[in-house]
């Protein structure tokens, strides 16, 4: 009898464990190229806590994946931190500043037709005939931008375009 109650309990256990959630702690799976300070991991853990593949390294200006300038955040000396992370399917950079502040989290749009309708009619209306290079998702603070690279011709568009379809800058090349 004693052999069938615990059978039991021990295949209940099994079933309620893989029927639940499972988290991966960013300290657990992160590559860490550089010591971080724990401020900037507690912070970075708390605010990404489903971030997996997580890569930290030293800001490095000439390795940043959007256009520092256009996005009007604040200049990084080299006691910045740059991450890498995965958030479901989607790849992630953010940017620390020596003093654990998030300066900005970027991603790529890979479905632009998940894009903010405004955007999108901006695009049709004023960009008609440019082809969509690439858009960034921009994230700082409670500001969400896209940065958005247009080509038509020989014509370069880079525009950094907030949620609401207003373009904040445009560089033409």
């Amino acid at each position: 009898m004693k052999l069938k109650f615990l059978s039991l309990v021990a295949a209940t256990g099994i079933f309620f464990v893989s029927c639940s959630t499972t988290y991966q702690s960013t300290s657990d799976n992160a590559a860490y190229n550089v010591t971080i300070p724990t401020n900037i991991r507690s912070h970075f853990a708390i605010a990404y806590p489903d971030a997996t593949a997580v890569v930290w390294n030293a800001y490095d200006v000439n390795s940043v994946p959007i256009d520092w300038g256009l996005t009007g955040w604040n200049t990084l000396g080299s006691d910045a931190y740059t991450v890498s992370f995965n958030m479901g399917s989607d790849q992630y950079y953010a940017w620390y500043d020596a003093n654990g502040n998030l300066i900005g989290t970027t991603t790529v749009v890979s479905d632009y037709t998940k894009m903010p309708y405004t955007i999108s009619t901006l695009l049709r209306e004023k960009y008609n005939g440019y082809t969509i290079d690439r858009i960034d998702k921009e994230i700082a603070g409670s500001k969400t931008n896209y940065e958005i690279n247009l080509s038509q011709g020989d014509t370069k568009v880079k525009l950094l375009v907030d949620s609401n379809g207003n373009v904040l800058k445009e560089k033409t090349k």
